[in-house]
């Protein structure tokens, strides 16, 4: 934790707004999936949730995650081009399965 606090990273925070569960986000991303242009295409909405770490693949500039809360899972993508390569790197070096984090 000493390291991810070194680097800014807000480890513990008093408090995170979430937006969204698990399953309000999934429900949401169905709805915009049909209008979005192409894979990865940008929204006006933004979505903040929070809950465990349950699944961490690093692929190279990649990393894709899962998230579980209450409602259920969704999945996450790390990419090093819009973290920064340290960042990337310390998130890698110091996420864990089980670990709370806020999206």
């Amino acid at each position: 934790m000493e390291a991810l606090r070194a680097a800014g990273v807000a480890v513990r925070p008093e408090r995170f707004e979430k937006s969204h569960d698990t399953a309000a986000a999934r429900a949401l991303f169905e709805r915009l999936e049909p209008s979005l242009p192409a894979a990865g295409a940008a929204t006006a909405e933004s979505v903040a949730v929070a809950g465990r770490v349950v699944l961490l693949r690093p692929m190279g500039k990649l990393a894709f995650g899962q998230l579980q809360d209450h409602r259920g899972r969704i999945q996450f993508a790390l990419r090093r081009d819009r973290l920064g390569a340290d960042r990337f790197k310390l998130l890698l070096d110091h996420l864990d399965l089980g670990d709370p984090l806020g999206l």
